[in-house]
């Protein structure tokens, strides 16, 4: 896989169903400390 600089970037992650966040949160840990300022998250679904 290829390395990315992601120093001072925003980060856009996008999932098809959010059930309890964990996935999001684990990867914007993983982008924060590989030096992503912002990272949001936006999901198509969320059961109810």
């Amino acid at each position: 896989m290829a390395s990315v600089n992601l120093v001072g970037r925003s980060v856009l992650t996008v999932d098809d169903v959010v059930t309890t966040g964990a996935t999001f949160a684990a990867a914007a840990r993983a982008l924060r400390a590989a030096g992503a300022d912002h990272v949001v998250a936006l999901a198509a679904a969320h059961p109810p």
